[in-house]
């Protein structure tokens, strides 16, 4: 099954260095898709293939079989940031990263990560 991978975008401090994410790493209530990039889509059975497929544990996830990566090098999938699994028979789920499991919501108002 097909699942599309989202991450947070990355906010920066006055200075120009980086300071987070625009879901605060699941803090921060935001909107989807306006506030995620969509880095990577993935051929997995389920959401915690998709989460697990997307992590650099021993080498980029982007090498990874099953993987077509939409940029380069990017970081792991972590909590606040949102997998979308695409059913030909249910439609699209959308699910946020939650710091155990995941959390699905409707709509474009993505809660906080609790």
């Amino acid at each position: 099954m097909k699942f599309s991978i989202y991450h947070a975008k990355p906010t920066f401090d006055a200075n120009g260095r980086f300071s987070g994410t625009t879901s605060g790493f699941g803090q921060n209530q935001t909107t989807f898709p306006d506030d995620y990039e969509h880095v990577a889509d993935v051929n997995v059975d389920n959401l915690d293939d998709a989460f697990a497929l997307t992590q650099n544990y021993d080498r980029p996830w982007t090498d990874k079989e099953g993987v077509t990566a939409r940029r380069e090098l990017p970081r792991s999938t972590s909590v606040g940031d949102v997998i979308v699994r695409h059913d030909p028979e249910h439609g699209a789920m959308h699910a946020l990263v939650l710091p155990w499991g995941f959390q699905t919501f409707l709509g474009n108002t993505v809660p906080p990560a609790r």
